[in-house]
């Protein structure tokens, strides 16, 4: 790969200059933090993100309806986080952020066009290089889809032709396009790249194919340098029905990726693969049957239960945690999901964490919750894990006058029909959620987030930088659009003069 020799433009350079200042001028109190509850001896702090766009004018996270940041990666040159963006033809670009410490961002303009293009592009993963070898910089992946006017297939739609993408930057800042070559990143139908990470000696992406309605496997490409990937088959990313991989990690016997299988019913069921070079793989066998009978609602079989996905996947130096949903336990309504952690220490062998507290499921609850994302980090007090998602209350449904007191009826929470059933009954708007822990296996949930003036809000990537914990995720005010969101996350020791 040819370097360049590249020079930032003078707005960076003065935003850059602003951050580095203010970093070093000013350590924010607790309640300048915002939002703040006391959780279990712990205090937690989240702080929306506010960077004046000197490119765009305006918010970097703000303004853009039908943008949204999907991942973040940090390294030598900062953090990093992407995404897509409307292009205001009706269609996405790829788009990127860049910021020196994840609390002061810009939009990174595509001054070269490598971000957009005909049809729709998106990101949907990226990962820094690991510092010490040859290669430096990040790596990012996603999806073109070459159907102008047809959204990049976030819903596998087998309708959209779309092949996996790739970009590189040495920065952050300036970005390449990877070369198209279709035997390994093309084909009939679509195929997606949804995460990268660094293994061995070069680089492992997945993410899946899909050939038609509820038919589709599992994919993974490598590369060693960036720019010539290889794509990867094997047995155990076939079968019957359909197979995604979402997120990929390396852990100290070789990578691990996680995502869903479905029968050809199309009902999705958690899974995961291993491999110890990310060229020969194994699909794990008991991610689904790794839940407790006792745990199920009442009447339920373990060739039933799970229905769910994995989303997520982090490794510590004793475990290996992939977060993700399944069918909701603790006798919720049909319908209703939960958010639920699984645990291994090789990738094959999984078990779920399943906290139940006074009846209630720690990850779940009335309604739908979901995690999207867990990370750890060293901070003062100890090593402390955090985990992002989203939770949907019940709403009861209105349709018309009625007088009786059966329709009136609800249940203490206000949260749908007293009886538990799911009729009568709507999920109303996500609001992102956030739960910790000291260890990674017994969670505690810090509750919903009523951040600033959002009526909705969605956490969509997490990711630790120091001390701290980042977010990055998509609010819309009262009856607003959906726009880029971050937040910032601190867990301290609780106080008595620090608000809870």
């Amino acid at each position: 790969m040819s370097h360049v020799h590249w020079r930032p433009p003078a707005w960076l350079i003065l935003l850059l200059a602003a951050v580095i200042y203010g970093t070093y001028q000013h350590r924010a109190t607790a309640s300048e933090l915002g939002v703040a509850k006391e959780i279990g001896g712990m205090a937690a702090y989240w702080s929306p993100l506010e960077t004046a766009d000197p490119v765009a004018g305006g918010a970097v996270f703000d303004g853009i309806v039908g943008s949204r940041p999907g991942a973040v990666a940090a390294g030598l040159a900062g953090v990093v986080a992407v995404g897509r963006q409307t292009d205001g033809d009706g269609g996405t670009d790829a788009a990127v952020w860049a910021s020196v410490d994840g609390a002061a961002w810009a939009r990174v303009p595509d001054g070269n066009g490598e971000l957009g293009g005909p049809g729709n592009q998106d990101i949907r993963g990226i990962a820094a290089w690991p510092t010490g070898g040859s290669q430096s910089g990040f790596v990012a992946v996603g999806v073109d889809t070459l159907v102008t006017g047809v959204s990049a297939p976030a819903d596998g739609s087998e309708s959209a032709e779309s092949d996996a993408a790739i970009w590189v930057s040495a920065t952050g800042v300036h970005w390449q396009r990877v070369g198209h070559d279709v035997d390994d990143l093309g084909g009939p139908g679509a195929q997606v790249m949804e995460a990268v990470a660094p293994a061995g000696v070069g680089m492992v992406a997945v993410g899946w194919a899909r050939t038609g309605l509820f038919q589709g496997e599992a994919a993974a490409w490598v590369s060693s340098d960036g720019q010539v990937w290889q794509r990867i088959e094997s047995e155990a990313f076939g079968g019957p029905g359909e197979r995604r991989m979402l997120a990929v990690t390396a852990f100290p016997d070789g990578v691990v990726a996680v995502g869903w299988e479905a029968d050809t019913d199309g009902v999705h069921h958690p899974a995961a693969w291993v491999s110890n070079d990310g060229t020969a793989w194994a699909r794990a066998t008991n991610v689904a049957g790794s839940i407790p009978l006792a745990s199920l609602p009442a009447g339920a079989s373990i060739d039933q239960l799970p229905i769910g996905e994995l989303r997520s996947v982090m490794v510590t130096s004793e475990q290996i945690l992939a977060a993700g949903h399944m069918t909701g336990i603790a006798g919720e309504r049909v319908g209703d999901i939960d958010g639920a952690l699984w645990t291994s220490t090789n990738g094959i062998t999984w078990n779920a964490i399943l906290p139940v507290e006074r009846g209630t499921a720690i990850f779940g609850g009335p309604g739908r919750q979901s995690l999207v994302g867990v990370v750890a980090a060293q901070t003062t007090d100890g090593l402390r894990f955090v985990a992002v998602g989203e939770t949907q209350r019940v709403e009861p449904v209105d349709d018309g006058p009625d007088d009786s007191d059966d329709a009136a009826s609800t249940d203490d929470a206000g949260t749908g029909p007293a009886d538990g059933s799911s009729i009568g009954a709507a999920y109303g708007p996500p609001v992102f959620a956030t739960w910790w822990s000291a260890d990674g296996n017994v969670w505690r949930p810090q509750g919903v987030l009523g951040v600033g003036d959002f009526e909705a809000s969605s956490a969509t990537a997490l990711i630790t930088i120091e001390d701290r914990f980042l977010a990055l995720g998509t609010a819309a005010e009262p009856g607003g659009d959906a726009e880029p969101a971050a937040w910032y996350l601190r867990l301290e020791l609780a106080r008595p003069d620090q608000p809870g």
